[in-house]
């Protein structure tokens, strides 16, 4: 139904907003995160997806879009697809931070 998928994006971008928006010094627009729903990830990804480009340095809307872009590209569906590239990635010496973050 959709009616309902737009009451589902809606509350998922106000969701984002609140993420994003933890400081209170943020006004970010709805239509600013609205193209990360375009990929249809669960809000768990893109929040991943945020959280990633903060830690890599990057605070923009359009870093985390990339990102997201990337994972869908790759098909990733859920954060363990994200899980299982980054243990691929890291090598024997160790992992990084934000590696720790999601690792349960």
């Amino acid at each position: 139904n959709k009616k309902e998928e737009g009451i589902d994006a809606v509350a998922g971008i106000e969701e984002i907003i609140k993420y994003i928006n933890k400081d209170g010094q943020s006004k970010i627009p709805a239509s600013a995160v609205a193209p990360f729903f375009e990929f249809e990830l669960p809000i768990e990804m893109i929040k991943m997806a945020i959280d990633t480009a903060i830690f890599r340095g990057h605070r923009t809307l359009d870093y985390v879009y990339g990102i997201l872009r990337d994972w869908s590209n790759k098909g990733f569906r859920n954060l363990n697809d994200v899980k299982v590239e980054r243990k691929i990635q890291v090598s024997d010496s160790g992992c990084s931070s934000l590696d720790e973050i999601y690792e349960n």
